[in-house]
């Protein structure tokens, strides 16, 4: 019976999210900060929509992530806090402290409705757990796209919030991820040594989708 409700609880969340209507610009300025982690610092991006961007600061293709993201919202980027800064923030102290593996920050992406499809269906990966790229393709309907969904797991913006350190290889061998195999394998144990002591999973976001 509570597999029945946390599945039907998902498909809600999923029809919410897709319901969304399309924002082409930020709301206001987008503000951003820092944020220590036992990882390493995280740059987090957010305006009063949501979340846009949240990625380890040594991450190679993050000049690249903030150029695309400015060009696509096209408004001013300062440093600075509000309260989704704030929510991410403390979502990701209670994550690495092992309190709770859940994210429920607001969150904006762009990309195209194919990459929309691999984000939102990476949230149904639970913590701990890991799908491989052809399993994921399998589960959006189209399981041809092996390559195409590796490529939309590349470009998520929001590390951990969408959890891509959760597909691995066909093989088993963990690949793919722009933070680094080390960050992908430390999240995973942390993940699997959290899921031994508590069941708290519920926290698929509600994407608001920017084209």
């Amino acid at each position: 019976m509570a597999e029945k409700s946390d599945a039907e609880t998902a498909a809600r969340r999923y029809n919410r999210s897709m319901s969304k209507l399309p924002s082409l610009k930020a709301s206001g300025r987008l503000q951003g900060r820092r944020i220590d982690t036992p990882l390493g610092e995280m740059l987090a991006l957010a305006d009063q929509d949501g979340l846009h961007l949240l990625e380890f600061v040594d991450r190679r293709e993050l000049g690249d992530e903030i150029a695309a993201l400015q060009a696509r919202i096209k408004c001013p980027i300062e440093a600075g806090n509000n309260v989704h800064l704030e929510t991410i923030s403390r979502e990701l102290q209670s994550y690495f402290e092992g309190r709770e593996l859940a994210f429920n920050v607001p969150v904006v992406v762009g990309g195209s409705v194919f990459e929309h499809d691999v984000w939102i269906k990476l949230q149904t990966i639970p913590p701990g757990q890991t799908w491989s790229y052809a399993q994921l393709a399998e589960c959006i309907g189209n399981p041809r796209a092996v390559r195409a969904v590796g490529r939309a797991n590349g470009r998520n913006c929001l590390a951990v919030v969408i959890p891509c350190h959760r597909v691995i290889g066909a093989d088993g061998n963990l690949c793919g991820y722009g933070g680094g195999l080390w960050r992908k394998q430390w999240l995973l144990d942390h993940e699997r040594k959290i899921v031994g002591q508590t069941t708290s999973t519920n926290g698929q976001l509600s994407l608001n989708l920017s084209v």
